[in-house]
């Protein structure tokens, strides 16, 4: 559940398509593509058209995503089966970097590669932005690696699980992803080893090494670090879940509902990861293999540029369709919202008729009968 850390784009020509910079005639790539809001060359209108597109997609669907966090967000802080999830902390902790990536974070990252490079922007814009907005990626995936690590050793070490889901413990896995994070992000916004500027050919900022390194090793250390190590540490987590979880599954006659449960929340987490692979590496395996081909497509930059924005917004939809849970808290807490709403209008107060009538019934009323059930099996 996490948003993807974006790709550190190093300062070269045949990656983003030419603003301000002056290539020779022979370079064709550099050439071939023009930055629509360039303060050179006039853009071709294609150029202007698409850009106008794909500005449109992003926000319309961080918007979406936006609303769709907030709702994920109310589902599992007022859901009983989901609330008493021991990794319901964890999973609270994923959506809320991602509902602050969606409604800020990028739009920071978006608006100012639309105006281009030739709109000012303020003097410490790009300095800050490791610290402020990339720590917020960094922190998204090492929190969604710590989750897939806590549903792993929940399911290999069930009768032991209990000392992971005190406040303490849960406390500290919240925690150190902010610092690993900001570990990371400290050294740009210092200035030490790589820091970061404003692109002459996006209008973004980009990571560029200073005096004493290379731009590869800047690329390799902050994809390995961002990427590589978490996403790694993810699919050996969820590729053992699902192995486990799908041997038990066949080897028990009776199933029971905390096998069940079990089942549906990693199929539904293993889902996510496999959305969270799909926008993060097309960009990665471009750069890395189809430079000049990628370089030469301005549609398939922004088809990429648009997968890596859309994480968090579209992960929304992926959990609600794979997760029966997700699915009951939904239609629960709408049938209580759409009650209170009714009673409101008819003059009464706020959930009266339905909340003063004993606590078995409100969880009935609210939540239904097999919900009920659920929630004695939900610390697993």
């Amino acid at each position: 559940m996490n948003h993807s850390l974006p790709a550190p784009n190093i300062e070269n020509p045949s990656i983003w398509p030419n603003s301000s910079t002056n290539p020779s005639p022979d370079d064709h790539h550099s050439r071939q593509l023009i930055w629509p809001n360039s303060s050179t060359n006039p853009p071709p209108d294609d150029h202007s058209r698409q850009l106008i597109c794909w500005i449109t997609a992003v926000l319309a669907t961080n918007v979406f995503g936006t609303v769709a966090n907030a709702i994920l967000l109310l589902v599992l802080t007022a859901h009983r089966p989901l609330r008493q999830s021991a990794s319901c902390a964890l999973i609270v902790h994923c959506i809320i970097i991602d509902l602050y990536s969606t409604a800020v974070v990028v739009p920071v990252l978006t608006v100012p590669v639309y105006l281009g490079p030739a709109f000012p922007l303020p003097r410490d814009f790009c300095r800050f932005q490791p610290l402020i907005i990339y720590s917020s990626y960094a922190a998204s995936m090492y929190a969604s690696c710590v989750l897939a690590l806590h549903r792993l050793l929940a399911t290999l070490i069930p009768h032991r699980f209990h000392v992971l889901t005190g406040r303490r413990p849960l406390t500290a896995m919240i925690i150190f992803p902010w610092v690993v994070a900001l570990a990371i992000n400290i050294f740009p916004t210092v200035e030490t080893g790589i820091r970061t500027v404003r692109s002459p050919l996006s209008g973004g900022c980009t990571f560029t090494a200073v005096e004493g390194w290379s731009n590869q090793q800047v690329f390799l250390l902050l994809s390995t670090l961002g990427y590589y190590l978490p996403t790694g540490l993810m699919g050996v987590s969820y590729t053992v879940i699902l192995v486990k979880s799908c041997r038990d599954l066949r080897r028990r006659k009776r199933k029971s509902r905390a096998l069940l449960r079990r089942i549906d929340i990693s199929r539904t987490l293993c889902l996510s990861f496999f959305w969270h692979c799909f926008t993060i590496y097309p960009g990665i395996i471009a750069l890395a293999f189809f430079a000049q081909e990628y370089a030469g497509s301005f549609t398939g930059q922004l088809w990429i540029k648009w997968l890596g924005s859309s994480f968090s917004a579209i992960n929304p939809i992926f959990l609600c369709c794979s997760s029966s849970l997700f699915q009951q808290g939904i239609k629960a807490v709408l049938r209580k919202m759409f009650r209170c709403q009714r009673a409101n209008g008819e003059g009464g107060f706020m959930g009266v008729p339905e909340t003063l009538e004993g606590s078995s019934t409100l969880i009935r009323g609210d939540f239904g009968e097999d919900d009920v059930e659920m929630v004695a099996i939900s610390k697993y």
